[in-house]
């Protein structure tokens, strides 16, 4: 088994489980709260992630940030990858962005190709 770690930097238990909870609203719908969607590009407002989880699970929004600085990356078997991205648009709007780890979409992509090697559905005929 590999060992995996989520930062090179120092987070507390605190921002471990700030960022371990914004991956799974990410990766799980059902987990979200009613009305926390993502935009087009599968990025969160940090407002609504505030309105809608944070101010119930006692999160500041400074800290929510600061969690997601924190552990931005993660390294799994020597090797770091993105697992969030903050921007901010021309209005203001901070947002996150989730990735899922490399080997997630590994699998993803390999059940994608499964599924394109398959020969197509046949349709039914139609009755004259």
């Amino acid at each position: 088994a590999s060992a995996t770690r989520r930062s090179p930097l120092r987070g507390t238990e605190a921002s471990q489980r700030i960022a371990d909870a914004l991956s799974g609203l990410a990766e799980d719908a059902a987990r979200r709260p009613a009305g926390l969607l993502p935009s087009d590009s599968g990025a969160f407002r940090v407002r609504d992630i505030m309105r809608l989880w944070g101010t119930q699970n006692n999160v500041r929004e400074r800290d929510l940030l600061s969690a997601v600085q924190t552990h931005m990356l993660h390294e799994d078997e020597g090797r770091f990858e993105l697992r969030f991205a903050l921007d901010c648009d021309s209005a203001g709007i901070i947002t996150i962005q989730m990735y899922p780890k490399q080997a997630a979409l590994a699998d993803i992509r390999a059940a994608a190709a499964a599924s394109a090697n398959r020969p197509p559905a046949r349709r039914p005929r139609q009755l004259r």
